[in-house]
């Protein structure tokens, strides 16, 4: 007898735990599909979301949300790490670290694109709101949603985002001394460092720089460090 999938864990027979079960947003109801948003309560410039499966709509057409039209879109854990570190040695006196690393395959839902930061009425009372693009008569588009969009009831209509990327995470230079310039101060060594860490982040999705960094989801500070080592 084959096991039951866990739904209320979002756990499936043969996908993997981290997998992301939920509607699939197709993209953004435009102008001309006035009256086909309406059937969804919605309006041009609110989230088109996937009615995957009508044998449960309304009698009256009106299409119903519910775990039927759910789908796999994704896992959150990246399948593929790697990384790469190469040191070098040059004219003996100077040494090179540069370090990078990548995660793949793995994607996010996020909500950020339905522009409904007003909720707190940063738009309405001229706060200082995100600069991020949104859907207008003038200016259409299928990626970003109106301010305030509306999703459909029952319906989760955050969105599916890639997030691979490659992190350039460490650059170090060091210079030691020549011996002959140290010891006339009765110095063994002293070696002079500089470094960088989080030097350059590449993205696969273009949209994601308005949510932040593609490994933690928020701020990924640079770092500079300067130093030196002596040895007496």
């Amino acid at each position: 007898q084959r096991e039951k999938d866990e739904v209320n864990n979002g756990w499936f027979i043969g996908k993997p735990i981290s997998a992301i079960w939920s509607n699939k947003v197709i993209g953004i109801w435009q102008k001309d599909e006035w009256a086909e948003a309406e059937r969804y309560g919605q309006k041009p410039g609110d989230p088109k979301v996937l009615n995957a499966y009508t044998a449960d709509d309304n009698a009256n057409g009106t299409p119903k949300f519910n775990d039927n039209d759910k789908m796999i879109l994704g896992q959150t854990d990246p399948p593929i790490n790697w990384s790469l570190r190469n040191e070098f040695t040059i004219y003996n006196n100077w040494d090179l670290a540069i370090n990078m690393y990548s995660y793949m395959g793995h994607k996010s839902l996020v909500g950020r694109y339905l522009n409904n930061f007003n909720s707190g009425s940063m738009y309405t009372n001229n706060y200082n709101a995100f600069v991020n693009p949104y859907w207008t008569v003038d200016n259409p588009t299928n990626k970003w949603a109106r301010l305030d969009a509306v999703t459909p009831a029952g319906a989760n209509a955050a969105r599916i985002y890639n997030r691979n990327f490659i992190r350039l995470d460490h650059i170090s230079l060091g210079y030691t001394l020549p011996k002959k310039w140290t010891e006339k101060y009765d110095v063994k060594s002293l070696k002079i460092t500089a470094s960088i860490r989080n030097v350059a982040t590449w993205s696969a999705s273009k949209e994601w720089k308005y949510f932040g960094d593609p490994e933690t989801g928020g701020l990924a500070t640079r770092m500079f460090n300067f130093g030196f080592n002596l040895t007496l």
